[in-house]
């Protein structure tokens, strides 16, 4: 099911965090993050419902899902997200050697 794919405000903050981070030392490795992350995120719309569940769905009601992607130097980012009907719901987005999420910052 093709569904709308939204970034919320704590999601769009990690994206700018991640985003920044290689910026300091090279443009085009931000940009080639940016790339592969829009591009899994706009994956998300069709295949939400395949991705694996999220380590973080255990301590919220919701169920979340999980998407993995790899920079062109194979470091590993993970957007965390929630299905709504006719929507996935972009909820952060998680970069190399961060911890796993907790409830509060997920709401």
């Amino acid at each position: 099911m093709k569904r709308q794919a939204r970034v919320l405000t704590r999601a769009q903050r990690d994206v700018t965090s991640c985003y920044d981070f290689p910026a300091e030392r090279s443009r085009q490795d931000a940009a080639s993050w940016f790339h592969r992350f829009v591009e899994t995120r706009d994956r998300l719309a069709e295949e939400a419902d395949r991705c694996a569940l999220a380590y973080e769905s255990r301590f919220v009601v919701r169920e979340l899902r999980e998407v993995l992607f790899k920079t062109r130097k194979g470091r590993p980012y993970r957007i965390v997200v929630a299905i709504d009907e006719d929507e996935v719901l972009v909820l952060r987005v998680r970069g190399p050697g961060q911890d796993a999420l907790t409830a509060d910052q997920l709401e």
